[in-house]
C-alpha cells in the first residue's frame, strides 16, 4: 500500500513540475504531459486513500495555463505574418511596374539646380512616353526663355559624373545659364531614342533638339581633352552659339549639321 501511495505521489509530483515548467519556459511542451499525468495521479488520489490530489490538480491548470499560452502566441505569430505578407503584397516595387500606366499617379518633372543651371531627370518620376516628356522639358524652357540641351548619361558613367560635378565651376554656370540641361538615361529608354536620333554607343552626348524634338546637331566628350571647366566650357560656348563646325567625333548618323 505505501509503495502505491508513492507511486501516486510521485505521479502528482512530476505533474506539478511540468506544470510548472510549462507556465515560465516550455510551453505547451510540458503543459500537454502536465495536464495528462495530473489528470492519472487525480483518479488514483480520489479513491480511498489516495495521496497527491493537491499536488495533481496545481499540475493539471498549470499545464492547461501554459498550453493555452503557447496557442495564444502561436496565433499572434501567425497574424503578425500574415499582416506583413499582405502588405509586401499590396505594396509591389516601382521598378517591376510598366511605363505608362493608366492607375500611375500625375506625372511630375524631376527638376534639381547647379547655381543657375536647371537639371530636368527624365524617367525618375515621370513615366510617360520619351515623346511627352520630351515635349514638356522644351515647353519649360521656352517659359524661363532658356534653350534645351539633351544630356545622354547612364547610372554608371564616369565621365558623366566628372561632368556633373564640373557644372558648379563659374565657368560652366556662366556658359550654361540660358540653358535647361534634360538628362535622359540611355539604358532606361533604350528603345525609344532612335526615333528622336538620340541613340548612342557611348556617353556622355550633349544635342539640340529641332521643332519635333528631334536632334539636329551634337557633341559628345571626345571634344575636350578632360572633364574638367577649363577644357569644356568654351566647347559649350561655341557649340551652344552655333560655331562649333570642327569635331574630332561627328554626330551619329542622320544627324545634319
Amino acid at each position: 500500500m505505501d509503495q502505491g501511495r508513492e507511486v501516486e505521489n510521485g505521479k502528482a509530483t512530476v505533474a506539478l513540475s511540468l506544470g510548472l515548467l510549462s507556465v515560465t519556459c516550455l510551453g505547451a511542451l510540458a503543459g500537454i504531459p502536465a495536464f495528462v499525468l495530473g489528470a492519472f495521479a487525480h483518479r488514483s488520489a480520489i479513491r480511498p486513500g489516495g495521496t497527491g490530489r493537491a499536488a495533481a490538480v496545481t499540475g493539471m491548470i498549470l499545464g492547461a495555463v501554459g498550453t493555452l499560452l503557447t496557442i495564444v502566441a502561436l496565433s499572434c505569430a501567425a497574424a503578425a505574418y500574415s499582416y506583413q505578407r499582405a502588405l509586401a503584397m499590396a505594396d509591389p516595387p516601382e521598378a517591376d511596374e510598366p511605363r505608362g500606366r493608366l492607375e500611375d499617379p500625375p506625372p511630375r518633372i524631376a527638376l534639381t539646380s547647379r547655381g543657375t543651371i536647371e537639371i530636368i531627370e527624365l524617367g525618375r518620376t515621370d513615366r510617360r512616353p520619351l515623346r511627352d516628356q520630351l515635349r514638356e522639358a522644351r515647353e519649360r524652357g521656352r517659359a524661363g526663355n532658356k534653350s534645351v540641351l539633351v544630356y545622354m548619361a547612364t547610372k554608371t558613367c564616369r565621365p558623366c559624373l566628372e561632368f556633373e560635378t564640373q557644372l558648379a565651376d563659374p565657368r560652366m554656370q556662366v556658359v550654361l545659364a540660358k540653358t535647361v540641361l534634360v538628362k535622359v538615361d540611355a539604358a532606361e529608354f533604350d528603345g525609344e531614342l532612335d526615333p528622336f536620333r538620340l541613340d548612342v554607343d557611348s556617353v556622355p552626348w550633349f544635342f539640340q533638339l529641332d521643332a519635333h524634338v528631334r536632334a539636329k546637331d551634337g557633341i559628345s566628350a571626345a571634344e575636350w581633352d578632360q572633364n574638367v571647366a577649363g577644357d569644356m566650357a568654351p566647347v559649350f560656348e561655341s557649340f551652344l552659339a552655333g560655331k562649333y563646325r570642327k569635331r574630332r567625333l561627328p554626330p551619329p548618323i542622320g544627324i545634319s549639321l
